[in-house]
């Protein structure tokens, strides 16, 4: 399988860049932010909530009020990033809202409870997960692509003559996205559509934006399975604020890890700083011995565009254990054995007829 470390020392620095994170003001996205302010970046913060400590103390840090399903809203949110800094280098989207037993498919409703219209909850989850991403996505590539490049002068590699600027776009997803989780359908759903974001821009921005940006926007996303809340350093004060107590019993007996704030802060930001050159991704071949000399059925290049190109593009990191595995090479991989040989191989074929651009579609009438 595909692992990523993110302390690497390959990795690029990120002083004086200039980041958006939506959600930035609590949870993992406030440890987003300081893992930003250590790194020198100078960070916008757009979250419905007020950061409960003072930005000043942290570093270049600016708040915005801005709630992701308004979409002008994130206009205002990129706009002041450029207005105040010139520029927009990095765009983190960790606005979320968590797993809840929504009740869309509750039994004991009936005819007469769905007459009711849909449950508010449930499509709050879908507007701030799902459309939300979308939104910030949608308008952070403009961002990323205005201007000179910007970028920063330490993100600049030598060996380009300085011409290299490292632009990405990190979205915060969920073990939801590609494991079922029972139960959970608007959340399921709205996780679903934020690896389905990924996937659908990790070929086409390169393609779309290259001419803007050397090597293009780099798009990946991280995907805890269980995140603790946590109250000092005494892990007694550890909690998961989505499961139940007894699940959270059951958790621990089984001796599964959840991750921490910080744990997760660490690979999105790992993954701002994973640009051009990095050997930061390695191929754990003791644990999934052969599976990288196997094809791949899908447009991407695993092995060869990464590093030399552009750098990290296309991932989807799970954190399992304190470790960080790619779910989308594999995945690739193996649709030989979880399609069949004949209908991977037609698939293989019709991507490459499709190409990156989506020209095929036909487009607004």
């Amino acid at each position: 399988m595909t692992r990523f470390d993110p302390k690497d020392k390959s990795l690029l620095q990120l002083a004086d860049s200039v980041v958006v994170v939506s959600g930035g003001s609590t949870g993992i996205g406030a440890a987003v932010v300081s893992q930003l302010t250590l790194q020198g970046a100078k960070v916008v913060i757009g979250d419905v909530t007020e950061p409960s400590h003072d930005l000043a103390s942290v570093g270049d840090v600016t708040f915005i009020h801005t709630d992701v399903r308004k979409y002008q809203d994130i206009i205002h949110l990129f706009d002041t990033a450029l207005s105040k800094h010139g520029r927009v280098d990095h765009a983190i989207a960790a606005a979320g809202t968590e797993a809840r037993r929504g009740s869309a498919f509750d039994p004991k409703a009936g005819i007469e409870g769905i007459r009711q219209g849909p449950p508010e909850e449930d499509d709050t989850v879908l507007e701030i997960n799902g459309r939300g991403t979308l939104w910030f996505s949608h308008v952070a590539v403009q961002y990323l692509s205005h201007g000179d490049g910007g970028g920063g002068a330490s993100e600049a590699k030598p060996e380009d003559g300085g011409n290299y600027r490292n632009k990405s776009l990190t979205l915060t997803a969920s073990i939801a996205s590609w494991l079922e989780f029972s139960g959970l359908v608007a959340y399921q759903a709205s996780q679903h559509s934020v690896l389905g974001i990924v996937r659908s821009l990790r070929r086409y921005l390169p393609a779309a934006f290259g001419d803007k940006i050397d090597g293009g926007i780099r798009i990946n996303s991280v995907s805890p399975i269980l995140t603790y809340d946590s109250n000092g350093n005494d892990k007694d004060k550890q909690t998961l604020p989505v499961a139940t107590e007894a699940t959270q019993k059951a958790w621990a007996e089984a001796g599964l890890e959840a991750s921490s704030p910080l744990d997760v802060a660490q690979v999105i930001v790992g993954c701002a700083r994973a640009g051009r050159g990095t050997q930061a991704i390695w191929y754990d071949g003791k644990d999934a011995p052969g599976l990288r000399k196997r094809a791949h059925y899908g447009a991407m290049d695993w092995v060869h565009d990464e590093p030399e190109a552009r750098g990290m593009n296309g991932r989807n990191w799970v954190l399992i254990g304190g470790k960080n595995y790619d779910t989308e090479e594999s995945y690739d991989r193996t649709m030989d054995l979880w399609l069949g040989g004949p209908p991977a191989a037609h698939v293989r074929e019709a991507l490459r007829v499709l190409g990156p651009a989506g020209d095929w579609v036909k487009g607004q009438q």
